[in-house]
């Protein structure tokens, strides 16, 4: 039986989605400390204070794509050395050796550009995740999708057999805005 954690989807989505678009321009606001430009969206997500940018659950993959090739190229810029195999380097957004010191410090000077949310998603900002994400599970129940909650985060397909649709994607993102409201 194919189990989903939410977290984990989450992670692989905006991870596959590292490689393509480039960020779109930014509207330009001065700021008071320097007097030039900041942005004040990236990608169409809000930038906070420290220029991290939230997710916003209703963001396009375009959008999430551009974020997080935003990070991944901080990372690469300030020296994050690539996982290698063998022999060969793995592929571009494969992953980074963590224990490579100058990975670690380009992690730290990339910290505020990392992508972050949605907080609608996160059970230690928003009180009513558990009760949203079983609406989040009738709404795909709803849309044919036969799976159940297994704990709120998590659901798996009610049989080993089950068909999985062929926009699955298309109906979780409905049903995750529809039930959390982005």
């Amino acid at each position: 039986m194919r189990t989903i954690r939410l977290g984990v989807v989450t992670g692989v989505l905006l991870l596959a989605s590292a490689c393509g678009a480039s960020p779109t321009a930014a509207p330009q606001v001065p700021t008071l400390s320097t007097g030039t430009p900041a942005p004040t969206t990236v990608a169409g997500a809000p930038v906070t204070e420290d220029k991290s940018v939230e997710i916003r659950l209703d963001s396009t993959e375009a959008e999430k794509e551009a974020l997080w090739e935003r990070y991944h190229d901080c990372l690469i810029k300030n020296g994050a050395v690539q996982r290698q195999n063998d022999t060969v380097a793995a592929p571009a957004g494969a992953g980074f050796d963590e224990e490579d010191p100058a990975t670690r410090a380009a992690y730290d000077a990339c910290k505020n550009r990392r992508p972050w949310g949605p907080r609608e998603l996160d059970p230690n900002y928003n009180p009513d995740f558990a009760a949203q994400w079983e609406d989040n599970v009738r709404c795909l129940r709803g849309k044919g999708v036969m799976v159940h909650s297994t704990e709120p985060g998590s659901w798996t397909w009610d049989t080993a057999d089950t068909v999985v649709p062929e926009n699955i994607e298309e109906l979780e993102s409905a049903c995750m805005i529809e039930a959390f409201g982005g």
